[in-house]
């Protein structure tokens, strides 16, 4: 699991669709998508259910939201 993983992962559980968040992020939305394949696939969890062109975290999503956007909290505070 890496940083950048986490990063896109909270990105799109926040804006709940994955071309949205790859344009916040100043991302391809295809990187995006892989990389979310890959940590879904790392994790051996779906972290959301897919509902048309949304994106709903599921309960391991919501789990690991929880826990990942509180780390990037500390990192940034850390970092100021």
């Amino acid at each position: 699991m890496r940083l950048l993983q986490l990063q896109y992962f909270c990105a799109i559980a926040e804006h709940e669709n994955m071309s949205r968040a790859a344009s916040i992020m100043n991302v391809a939305q295809s990187a995006m998508s892989k990389s979310l394949a890959s940590l879904e696939e790392e994790l051996g969890v779906r972290l959301f259910e897919r509902e048309g062109k949304y994106l709903v975290l599921n309960e391991n999503g919501r789990l690991l939201y929880e826990q990942a956007s509180y780390a990037l909290s500390l990192l940034e505070n850390a970092a100021k």
